[in-house]
């Protein structure tokens, strides 16, 4: 609901598809929201080389194709089975594979997955530690589990987000995930143009606390869909290879400042293991 009315968010309906902001569409969802999504797939890049690796919480699987392009195998899980149907229509490799599942409840095997991601499902369930205790369940050591969620420091700024059941800060992200990963590495993620960051801030807020706001930009989306997007990005998959990186950075300096955190989690205790594809 919006959070200064009381009133529920009415997502776009378009061909029976409704266009929620939660939901990264490439090609729908505006440019900055999704390279700040596409760059966390780069982040995790070299830890999925050769290996078996689980998108948790995938949605539109563009990111699990682009892993699936350098693991050796990749399923992608989603709650929503008209987005799998999708997804499996849509991003198509010999290695790539998609799921109805929820995330609290993966029917995978005990030490399934070498590496694990779920990039901004954390704030949006409230059994965490259920999701928590699954992604270590079947990660197999030395499992790193990678997963992303906003900082609600700097994201209540741009405006309260109705579909976000919790949102953390980075003291109470490290201490959920450690409660049950023994290695946890929590990382800031900063975008290096501040005014672009800015100017999304701010029109996030103006979209949940103003109606006539929101009226206007679904109007303007779907004008867009319609009559130009749908057409140029019709046959478009390798998403995140074809969009510019370089907009955002992560760092594990000033966490407490950062736009989004991005947690390494490492399954295994031995100190001699290195978290697999941290900077």
């Amino acid at each position: 609901m919006n959070w200064a009315s009381g009133e529920m968010v009415t997502p776009v309906e378009l061909a029976g598809e409704p266009i929620v902001p939660e939901r990264i569409i490439p090609g729908r969802t505006p440019a900055y929201l999704f390279q700040k999504h596409t760059s966390r797939y780069r982040f995790i890049r070299e830890a999925v080389n050769g290996k078996q690796a689980l998108d948790v919480g995938c949605g539109d699987g563009y990111g699990a194709y682009y892993l699936a392009k350098y693991a050796s195998r990749v399923v992608g899980v989603d709650v929503a089975p008209e987005v799998v149907a999708k997804a499996q229509h849509h991003y198509v490799r010999q290695n790539l594979s998609f799921r109805v599942m929820d995330c609290a409840h993966l029917s995978f095997a005990t030490a399934s997955f070498d590496v694990l991601c779920a990039f901004e499902v954390f704030e949006h369930i409230a059994e965490v530690d259920q999701l928590i205790e699954e992604s270590h369940r079947v990660l197999g050591p030395p499992g790193v589990f990678f997963v992303s969620t906003p900082n609600v420091e700097s994201y209540v700024a741009a405006g309260r987000n109705p579909w976000h059941v919790k949102e953390y800060t980075d003291q109470e992200f490290y201490e959920r995930l450690s409660r049950h990963f023994p290695r946890v590495k929590i990382y800031g993620q900063f975008c290096r143009r501040p005014l672009r960051q800015f100017l999304y801030q701010l029109s996030s807020r103006l979209y949940f606390d103003s109606r006539i706001y929101r009226l206007v930009v679904s109007a303007l989306g779907a004008f867009y869909i319609r009559h130009i997007g749908e057409k140029i990005n019709r046959h478009k998959t390798d998403w995140i290879e074809s969009s510019p990186p370089g907009l955002f950075r992560f760092s594990m300096d000033n966490v407490g400042q950062a736009d989004s955190f991005m947690a390494v989690c490492q399954k295994a205790e031995a100190t001699s293991l290195e978290l697999a594809g941290a900077p």
